[in-house]
């Protein structure tokens, strides 16, 4: 392939790649700050009004019992801030595939603020992570994912050989010049 038709073959996939790379960038970076978001959109669950003391674990336990009865404790997150309610999951036991879920719970009343499930689908986190790894497609997002990261290796290999020019001068140490000239280029790099 010669110099022209590769940068002809780069410049085309460069410009059509660039969306999937913009969709991906965004959700990624609303994806650090995803529980947050999820917060803030459902503040109904995630933020109570203080009381003076918790109730001890054990009285927690009993109420949980007696809402919620056919089940089995996975693992108990005490909120550290107190407006937060503590993350139980729990071990459905009436259902076949024993479903795990993360249940919100008001650690001053023992109220059931809501149940997640526990891969947290039902809310803006899951979407988000759904999207950036697999485009809301499914099966198919994830090859045409895998596909699109074959061709960020292939745009990288030809960018290199298309621009050749441009690395040899960026390493090149210019020892012949100035020492000033030196100096700002090597602070630089």
């Amino acid at each position: 392939m010669n110099r022209k038709k590769l940068y002809k073959l780069h410049s085309i996939l460069g410009i059509s790649t660039g969306v999937f790379l913009v969709i991906v960038g965004l959700s990624g970076s609303l994806l650090v700050f995803g529980k947050e978001i999820d917060q803030l959109l459902n503040p109904n669950l995630w933020y109570i009004s203080a009381s003076k003391e918790r109730l001890s674990i054990d009285v927690l336990r009993a109420k949980l019992k007696q809402e919620l009865p056919s089940h089995a404790l996975a693992g108990w997150l005490l909120s550290e801030k107190q407006n937060q309610p503590d993350q139980v999951w729990l071990h459905f036991l009436d259902s076949k595939d024993r479903k795990e879920s993360i249940i919100l719970l008001n650690p001053y009343t023992g109220k059931i603020l809501g149940i997640l499930s526990e891969n947290r689908s039902d809310s803006f986190y899951s979407w988000m992570l759904k999207l950036h790894y697999s485009l809301l497609m499914g099966s198919f997002g994830y090859l045409l994912t895998t596909l699109f990261g074959v061709i960020f290796i292939f745009q990288g290999f030809s960018g290199m050989i298309l621009y050749r020019s441009i690395w040899q001068n960026l390493f090149r140490l210019r020892t012949r010049q100035s020492l000033r000239t030196f100096f700002r280029i090597f602070i630089n790099w």
